[in-house]
């Protein structure tokens, strides 16, 4: 944002910081702040500002001048900031977004300064160098300040309800079992009804941008303390951690509650509950001080963050990495493009740390940008936990839950190979070792919707009837498949049904809800539970009759854990037959004649696509009957070496 006017004087050093004095008044008053400049490793008792700029759309003016600088010395020894004498006699108009000034507006104090830090006006915004450095020594600022402020926005009465509810909520999900929760009415745990306007009020809370941008992340996670202010509430974020942390571990519960949201908004929702929750796991666990925390771990936490400038989701992720850590990538530089700045996170990921886990990001598939395609556009490629991204996320849970017990890989596709990555061709290129055994010969059904099933509304209702047409459309994709999947016998399978429990397999990918194995026994019932669950929803809809919809709630509970895992699996893919009849998920854009591939190091498999005597990365995939390194054991499929351009 452009303020022309006011006089910024120069930052002395790259640990110089300004605050905001932000004065006293009541309600109506104009806002006065004054700049102050001091360092920030001899600063004055402040608090840091999260908050989202254009939150609220439009500009408002507050009044604002330039204090002389606070002697470190006489801060050090308690000297109040408010006894620096102006520099400037007249006030300067200083525009901000208007969720800034509400903020502002509700912090003031009526009677006494409040020193405050804050991006917008802390920042001179204009000088791309600045900039560059002050967002490199963000992680001391937020770490340093007593308090992060959360501003979510003005309230509502809606979102006081949400405010008071949120303890409550947090402590019934506590007491609650996920294998018995969708079996009987949400009162009966103390909760209100579906009907109840809390949901609808609760959904809308979690839309708030706040929990959508990635700066808000790192700013919080190194804090000391942080409260979250809405209106005229506030609450700990430490008590909203834990409610959306146990959100987290109620996954199909909290489907259901969402699922009246419009297509595609759940998922958002569910995003925005995990990185809340996320920013607890990482404060509890020390993460932040860990010398083994990675760009890829913060990434898979936060990497569905939005930022308004794409280069943010490296800069904003990158200062939560240990200072020695951090050192190894480039230096935060606004003057770069944004392509200079994702390749070279790739290569020094690669390069430095010999992390191959990027191309679960990677692909062209995924690529919005102009990139090569084994460096991951990070402004679309971390939509969702991938494959590979699925079974390290295996072990770590496993050595959580038992952490005296062997491990039990999800996928081991190379059985724990090492790899020998190299990017040679002026950094254009990386090579890899592995084998390339098969090649896509048929497409089937593309997977380009999520699945949200809405099974506890009224018969009747938008959500019924949305219900019913997506089980029935899940039903008629998988019918597909499984016709797909049929031409494998007697070639790949000695009968139709081990064709058919393939099938199941590949369509979940082999895991389950919290990422652990599938066992076949319990595919063929949760499949039949599904396509009951199709022709009961439209017979209820029909028909409204109590038998009928007694059929329904009986069929609910597996049909909707089902029908998660499938469309965590599905979500984003196309089902696949190879030329000799493996059955694979693979990125949608995938084509006949792509070729499939194992990569020394890597637990899942890959498609690439032949581009001269190179490949092009199009992206990872599950298949079939290889995801336990059955490649690894073939003779006739040797070593080669493969250039990814």
């Amino acid at each position: 944002m452009s303020n022309k006017a006011f006089p910024y004087r120069p930052l002395k050093s790259e640990r110089d910081i300004r605050f905001l004095v932000l004065e006293p008044g009541l309600a109506d008053d104009p806002i006065c702040c004054r700049v102050l400049h001091a360092e920030i490793d001899n600063a004055p008792t402040f608090e840091a500002l999260s908050y989202v700029w254009a939150q609220v759309p439009g500009v408002q003016i507050i009044q604002c001048y330039q204090d002389d600088r606070a002697e470190d010395g006489d801060i050090a020894r308690g000297r109040s900031y408010r006894s620096v004498r102006p520099l400037y006699a007249d006030v300067i108009d200083f525009t901000v977004t208007s969720n800034l000034f509400a903020a502002l507006r509700r912090l003031r104090y009526p009677q006494r300064s409040r020193m405050l830090w804050t991006d917008q006006v802390c920042i001179n915004q204009r000088d791309l160098q600045e900039r560059s450095a002050q967002v490199a020594i963000m992680r001391d600022i937020y770490s340093q300040a007593f308090q992060v402020l959360v501003w979510l926005g003005d309230g509502s009465p809606e979102d006081d309800d949400v405010m008071d509810f949120v303890p409550y909520f947090s402590s019934c999900l506590r007491r609650l079992n996920q294998n018995e929760i969708m079996r009987y009415p949400l009162y009966l745990y103390g909760l209100p009804n579906m009907s109840m306007p809390i949901w609808p009020a609760f959904e809308a809370f979690l839309r708030k941008p706040w929990f959508s941008r990635v700066w808000t992340a790192p700013e919080v996670i190194v804090s000391q303390s942080s409260v979250v202010i809405c209106g005229s509430k506030d609450i700990s974020l430490r008590l909203l951690n834990q409610c959306f942390s146990e959100c987290a571990k109620q996954p199909v519960l909290i489907a259901t509650l969402l699922s009246r949201t419009p297509e595609g908004s759940i998922r958002h929702l569910q995003d925005a509950m995990r990185r809340v929750a996320g920013m607890e796991n990482f404060q509890r666990s020390n993460l932040r001080d860990a010398e083994d925390s990675t760009f890829l771990e913060i990434l898979k936490a936060f990497g569905t963050c939005q930022s308004s400038l794409p280069e943010d989701k490296v800069f904003a992720l990158l200062s939560l990495l240990p200072i020695s850590t951090r050192q190894q990538f480039e230096a935060v530089d606004y003057t770069r493009t944004v392509e200079e700045v994702y390749t070279g996170v790739a290569i020094t990921t690669v390069r430095y740390f010999g992390n191959l886990d990027i191309l679960f990001h990677a692909g062209i598939s995924v690529q919005a940008m102009h990139l090569r395609s084994w460096i991951p556009d990070w402004s679309t490629s971390a939509a969702k936990i991938g494959f590979g991204e699925s079974a390290r996320e295996s072990i770590l849970r496993q050595k959580d839950i038992a952490p005296d017990k062997d491990i039990c890989p999800l996928y081991t596709a190379t059985k724990g190979s090492k790899s020998s990555p190299r990017i040679v061709a002026n950094n254009k290129v990386l090579s890899l070792e592995g084998q390339i055994f098969s090649e896509v010969e048929a497409l089937g059904a593309a997977f380009d919707r999520h699945f949200p099933l809405e099974v506890t509304g009224p018969v009747g209702s938008e959500a019924f009837q949305a219900s019913a047409e997506i089980t029935t459309m899940l039903n008629s994709r998988r019918s597909t498949c499984f016709a797909l999947a049929s031409s494998g016998v007697p070639f790949r399978y000695k009968s139709m049904d081990d064709a058919a429990l393939a099938c199941m397999h590949c369509l979940v990918a082999g895991m389950t809800n919290d990422k652990q194995r599938v066992r076949s026994e319990d595919l063929p019932n949760g499949f039949h539970q599904l396509s009951e669950i199709a022709t009961h929803f439209n017979a209820a809809a029909e028909a409204a009759t109590r038998e009928e919809i007694t059929n329904v709630q009986a069929l609910t509970h597996t049909a909707i854990i089902f029908g998660h895992m499938v469309g965590s699996a599905t979500i984003g893919r196309v089902f696949c037959l190879s030329n000799d009849k493996y059955m694979l998920l693979a990125p949608i854009g995938t084509k006949v004649g792509d070729k499939i591939c194992v990569i020394h190091g890597l637990p899942v498999p890959f498609i690439i696509r032949p581009k001269g005597d190179m490949f092009l990365l199009v992206g990872e995939c599950y298949v079939q009957g290889v995801m336990d390194g059955e490649v690894m054991d073939m003779e006739h499929i040797k070593t080669q070496v493969i250039n990814l351009k």
